[in-house]
Order: C-alpha cells, then structure tokens, then sequence
C-alpha cells in the first residue's frame, strides 16, 4: 500500500472516530440527563425542608437546589423589582385575550434571624406588570409597626449569565433585562456582606391564572423540564453513529476497491 493510500486512510479514519466520538458524547450526556431529572424529581416530592439559618449565594449547598424549602419571615416593603420582557412560565393559550409577553415579580424577603432571601413572586402579563410597577413606584413604602409573618415554600434557583447581546440593567427604573443576582441583592440591600439566594414560588397544582392581576407561578413539575431533552440527545447520539458506520464503509469501499484495481491491473 502506497504513502498517499496510508495518509488518505489515516486521514478519513480519524474523521470517522471524531464522529463516533461525539455520538459517545451524546450518548453520555443522555444517561447524565435521565439520572438529572431522576434526582430532581425525587427531591421535589420530598416534604420541604426548613432553610439553613447562614445560607447565602457563597455557601450554598448544591445538595438544597431543586428541593422544596420552607423559610419564615415577612416581606420588606419598597424592596420590589421587575424581570422583563419575559414569556409567561406555564401555557397561557386557555387564557382571556392573547398573552405572549409580560415580567416577574421579585420581592426582599427578611428572615427572621435577619438574614434575607430574593422571592420570585410570579409572572403577570405586560399591562398588568406595568400597572404594578407604576403604582409600587409612585408610592412611598409603607413600614409596618410589626410586619405580618409569612410562611412560604419555594425552589432555590440561580441567576443568569449575561449574554453578549444582553442591554444593561436599569436598578434604578427597577427593571432588570437578565437576572444578574448580586446587582439585585445589591439595588435591594445595598452593600452587603452576602449575596441572598433565590428563591421561586411555585404551585403544586397545574392551574391557568383565574385573572389578569393573579400572580402566575411556575407548575413543580416544570422543573424537570430541559430544552435539551433526553430524547433529543439519543436522537443526536444516533445521527452521530450512524454518520460514522457511513464513514466507515465509505473508508471501506474507497480504499479496498482501489487496492483491488491496482491488484488487477498489475497482473494484467
């Protein structure tokens, strides 16, 4: 077999197992995916846990994500700002009048150790969140002599990463564009020592919003949900393999027919 035989070969060959490669990748990420959605599943149908007293974005325990926590305290007037544009979090097409757009809801939530937690409140449609956001900004907080005690249960979540397209936040308007979480803590507390974790409402009942001013929460379930499903990964995987058993008998018949002819045009 001649030099240019064996480098067209080594050549081909590796284009080959790069491809079967990344069918292995796929095939991976799979599996990783089903025992991902496995383990969230199994920890939101456990009971809710209370929320640790010193947890804060630094220290938090990867083991508490996508588990139901119970956290008491109360609500800090004035502390509220606004995530938009956003799509709303569950199906809206049973809903009154066409509904594609609107924003989230996040409030300060203080402990009662004095710590404090950001709450996801809900998703309301763009008039409506509109409405909410010039009346809470036109009027001064009111500070209660005793705030009432709220007991709530929700999902701890992460903030976002900024994309190479996102505008800039508007702390000042209230208005956020991504969820950038230490710019939020710090438009609601200031300087802090730590960042306060987050955390989303949610409901245990798949229902549509009775009305255009409820708060729309996300469904528990929904928290098993990826773009990237598992079933799109073994889709992938199998392009992948298949691209590659292709390649290798293309391999195959390019390079053994070739040495088949020289074969036979040598005896002759």
């Amino acid at each position: 077999m001649q030099r240019g035989q064996l480098l067209g070969i080594g050549i081909f060959s590796s284009i080959v197992a790069g491809t079967a490669s990344m069918g292995v990748w796929q095939s991976n990420r799979y599996f990783w995916k089903v025992d991902l959605i496995e383990t969230r599943r199994q920890r939101l149908q456990e009971a809710p846990v209370p929320l640790p007293r010193d947890i804060s974005a630094e220290n938090v325990n990867a083991e508490l994500e996508h588990r139901q926590l119970a956290v008491e305290g109360h609500f800090v007037p004035g502390k509220t700002f606004y995530l938009y544009p956003r799509s709303p979090p569950i199906d809206m097409s049973e809903s009154k009048g066409k509904v594609s757009s609107g924003g989230f809801i996040y409030d300060l939530f203080e402990r009662a150790n004095g710590t404090s937690v950001i709450v996801n409140r809900g998703w309301l449609p763009k008039d409506e969140m509109e409405k909410h956001m010039a009346l809470t900004t036109s009027r001064p907080p009111q500070v209660e002599a005793a705030p009432a005690k709220v007991q709530l249960v929700g999902v701890m979540v992460q903030g976002e990463e900024e994309k190479t397209f996102s505008p800039p936040n508007e702390p000042k308007k209230r208005h956020f564009f991504w969820l950038n979480q230490p710019e939020l803590a710090h438009a609601m507390m200031g300087k802090t020592e730590y960042t306060p974790i987050l955390l989303e409402e949610f409901n245990d009942v798949l229902t549509t919003a009775k009305s255009a001013q409820e708060l729309v929460k996300k469904h528990k379930d929904q928290y098993l949900e990826f773009y990237m499903t598992p079933w799109k990964h073994a889709m992938y995987a199998g392009i992948w393999f298949s691209l590659a058993l292709m390649g290798t008998g293309m391999v195959f018949y390019r390079f053994r027919s070739t040495a088949v002819a020289k074969k036979v045009a040598k005896k002759l």
